[in-house]
């Protein structure tokens, strides 16, 4: 399945939005029960490459025990450092669930 319609950055946001959610459903069409987690997985993977691309370091929060200091640790960095830092909180954070044991960090 092709996404990229080769007009790089002019594609407006509307388009973009609509090429994800087509990826989303064709990844829903193999993988049943899972919309949640498809969903997850797919805004990281976006937002990876926003982050990357503007030079912002970021951390997805994987488990809500952690979620105080990596806040801490977000907010020292961007003051710290004058600069902007990026936290993906995933909706099942909410609910005090774990995805795995240890954060996802890049930079």
């Amino acid at each position: 399945m092709a996404v990229d319609t080769g007009r790089g950055a002019t594609r407006p946001l509307a388009e973009q939005a609509e090429a994800a959610h087509l990826t989303c459903k064709a990844i829903e069409s193999v993988i049943d029960g899972k919309s949640g987690t498809i969903r997850l997985a797919l805004t990281v993977l976006l937002a990876e490459g926003v982050f990357t691309g503007l030079g912002i370091s970021y951390e997805v929060a994987t488990e809500s025990s952690s979620l105080e200091s990596l806040l801490y640790r977000a907010v020292q960095t961007a003051r710290g450092q004058r600069t902007s830092f990026g936290l993906l909180i995933p909706p099942f954070m909410m609910s005090g669930s774990s995805a795995c044991r240890t954060p996802c960090r890049r930079s």
